[in-house]
């Protein structure tokens, strides 16, 4: 079973450059059984033993890169396997609008006229 592998891609997007990335990979027994870093193209190759449950760790080498670290838990039955990790270099935008709609206390159903405000978190 030597000829089969796990080939492990890790992409970043919004970004030219090849950044590598640090794997960690851990049998079912959490012992550490192969750690190395990505290759020029962002590959990096596997050869497990036997089959079982393998948790892979990925982490960029360069900071503000997003997430930090991504783990995996696989499965490899014997037959080769491709994994690809996605990584970005910027956070995604998160913007919770809320809505408030004024009225007159002396007329509670009738809403004052251009009376929204509107707020969001940064």
């Amino acid at each position: 079973m030597n000829n089969k592998n796990i080939q492990i891609k890790c992409y970043i997007v919004n970004c030219l450059n090849i950044i590598p990335c640090k794997i960690l990979i851990y049998n079912s027994k959490n012992n550490l059984v192969c750690k190395g870093i990505t290759n020029e193209f962002n590959f990096f190759k596997f050869y497990p033993s036997k089959c079982g449950i393998y948790k892979i760790i990925v982490e960029p080498t360069k900071h503000k890169i997003y997430p930090f670290k991504i783990c995996k838990f696989y499965y490899f039955n014997g037959n080769n396997s491709i994994l690809q990790f996605i990584f970005s270099t910027s956070l995604p935008k998160k913007e919770h609008h809320i809505t408030f709609n004024l009225t007159d206390k002396n007329y509670k159903n009738l809403p004052v006229e251009k009376g929204v405000i509107k707020t969001w978190n940064i």
